[in-house]
């Protein structure tokens, strides 16, 4: 695979394609680095993928041999000014190290992303004064009659507010093509895994159903009908995105929650026109509000063969320090393989992440589900 990634260096999108291929065949990409970076895809002695320091948009192969040359004649780099320092300033520049930073390739030199990217400026300024003081200390050998300063001290990071996830994470996306670190939706799996029918990128099904789908907004493109306007808008998930069609009642409706940087959940129709199927949208809930609007609950399976009662009670004192207005159902299975279902008339809960961790904890991870309370229109 890194033969494969290494032919496609200068194509962003078709690597982002590619590195998700290598995570799926479970081989391990490294973060972008300059301290493991080269000039190609390598695979160390690990089996895993060194990221190639001109696949960073902005970074280019003559930075990239840049550093690459220096670091293996020097040794790795030690901090952000030792870098600055060491490699020459034609190669480095402020659009390369800004890359390089966003991309995460500096953080192996200490201090959080959002120290480096504001050291930038001061970490080119130190290192042109200190290959200036050094060259200069190299020709007194020859022109003793002049004086030269010593190297300055190295600076240290300032404090800087941290980056937020969104920000590292769409910085990475547009100087590699994809989200490296994460996903935008991590915040919101138990939202995608409880309510999300079909994923952004996938291939619509065949027939005329309502479904739901869950994403953030890219773009967001209006156009005149006879009855208003109407919106195609890009929806990206975690492997693909899919453009979905707002007719002009849904946008008046809806329109404020469709902007680009919003997460959302999508609730439409799938509808078919000369061989096209399109997602048809008539309902958006915004992410941080779709439990509460779809009415969640919580669903506890439960093998009856291996009940443990001690277990169970411990989950039943922590639903009831939850309280709220959400149903709990229980699913058990018996060791026949018929199966009851039940709901709680007696428990009301708030379904947040607190409450889902701790039943996991006691009852296991497949035991406990966020499901959605009200169906599909």
């Amino acid at each position: 695979m890194a033969a494969t990634l290494s032919s496609e260096i200068g194509n962003i999108e078709r690597l982002a394609v590619l590195v998700e291929e290598c995570r799926r065949m479970g081989v391990e990409v490294l973060q972008p680095s300059v301290n493991s970076g080269g000039r190609d895809f390598d695979v160390d002695e690990d089996g895993r993928i060194a990221y190639a320091l001109p696949a960073i948009r902005n970074v280019g192969e003559g930075p990239a041999a840049a550093i690459v040359s220096e670091r293996i004649e020097n040794g790795p780099y030690t901090s952000l000014f030792d870098l600055c320092t060491r490699v020459d300033p034609g190669a480095l520049n402020r659009r390369v190290l800004e890359s390089l930073g966003g991309a995460g390739a500096l953080d192996c030199l200490g201090g959080s992303r959002a120290q480096i990217l504001s050291a930038l400026d001061s970490a080119l300024e130190y290192g042109a004064r200190a290959r200036q003081i050094r060259e200069a200390g190299q020709m007194s050998l020859f022109c003793t009659e002049a004086s030269y300063g010593s190297e300055p001290d190295e600076p240290v990071l300032q404090e800087a507010g941290e980056m937020t996830a969104i920000a590292r994470l769409t910085l990475e996306k547009s100087l590699l093509g994809f989200y490296f670190s994460g996903h935008p939706l991590d915040d919101f799996s138990e939202e995608v895994a409880a309510f999300s029918d079909i994923d952004p990128g996938d291939e619509l099904p065949a027939g005329r159903r309502q479904v739901r789908m869950a994403g953030v907004v890219l773009t967001r493109r209006e156009i005149p009908s006879p009855r208003g306007n109407m919106a195609f808008v890009s929806l990206e998930g975690r492997t693909g995105s899919t453009e979905v069609l707002v007719f002009s009642d849904a946008l008046l409706r809806c329109g404020s929650l469709l902007e680009p940087g919003s997460f959302v959940l999508l609730e439409g129709e799938i509808t078919e026109r000369r061989d096209e199927r399109r997602l048809s949208v008539n309902i958006v809930y915004p992410m941080d509000r779709a439990r509460k609007l779809l009415g969640a609950g919580v669903r506890i399976r439960i093998d009856a063969s291996g009940l443990d009662e001690g277990r169970l009670g411990m989950a039943v004192d922590l639903l009831r320090s939850h309280p709220g207005s959400a149903r709990v159902t229980l699913d058990i299975r018996h060791a026949s393989g018929r199966r009851i279902r039940a709901e709680s008339r007696s428990l009301r809960v708030d379904p947040d992440d607190v409450l889902l961790g701790g039943l996991r904890e006691i009852l296991g991870r497949e035991s406990i589900s966020l499901v959605a309370g009200r169906p599909l229109s």
